[in-house]
């Protein structure tokens, strides 16, 4: 399965390596052969890198990580707002799964009046998490967190620079490798 957030990134990869490889086999080129090549990997990476598998929660008492990662750090802290805390510092490594998991899920709901909450999923709890503010209804990651943020300032903005950004940052990375291969360096 893959993560919602890199299908953004995933599916022009795609488009361009077949783009690519059908110019290739009608005007053969060495370098684009290679720029192919640089783009079938970065593919390949991405496909590996957004990668979202299934998790099962263990039947037995404990905690569920909302990371696959290694715990690195756990202090106590004191918070302004949610006062004495643990922090659990999880290290989440580019070559295991890259994604957060939230320990409780819930729908956001609206009324009329656009009052927004949650109808939390049943907890084995006898009182109902309650949310500080509106900010912590929404799930977002990577490149949507990014986004959601310009879209704070200006709506509509986020996911066209962020794809905007990406796409620029691929394409000059295409050119400075092909620079370097023409070169021999």
């Amino acid at each position: 399965m893959i993560a919602p957030e890199g299908k953004i990134i995933l599916i022009p990869l795609l488009l361009l390596v077949l783009a690519g490889t059908g110019i290739q086999a009608y005007y053969p080129s060495e370098g684009l052969k290679w720029i192919n090549l640089t783009m079938a990997l970065l593919t390949l990476f991405s496909l590996y890198f957004f990668r979202d598998p299934q998790r099962i929660p263990p039947n037995n008492d404990g905690f569920l990580s909302p990371g696959d990662g290694k715990v690195v750090q756990i202090i106590d802290v004191e918070d302004a707002e949610i006062g004495k805390a643990k922090q659990i510092s999880i290290f989440l490594s580019v070559y295991k799964v890259h994604s957060q998991r939230e320990p409780l899920s819930g729908k956001v709901i609206s009324n009329n009046a656009n009052e927004v909450g949650v109808n939390w999923e049943d907890i084995e709890s006898n009182e109902k998490p309650t949310a500080a503010d509106n900010g912590i209804f929404l799930d977002y990651v990577g490149a949507t967190l990014t986004a959601a943020a310009f879209d704070k300032v200006i709506p509509g903005l986020g996911k066209w620079l962020v794809t905007l950004a990406s796409w620029l940052f691929a394409i000059s990375t295409m050119i400075s490798w092909s620079y370097y291969g023409e070169k021999g360096i």
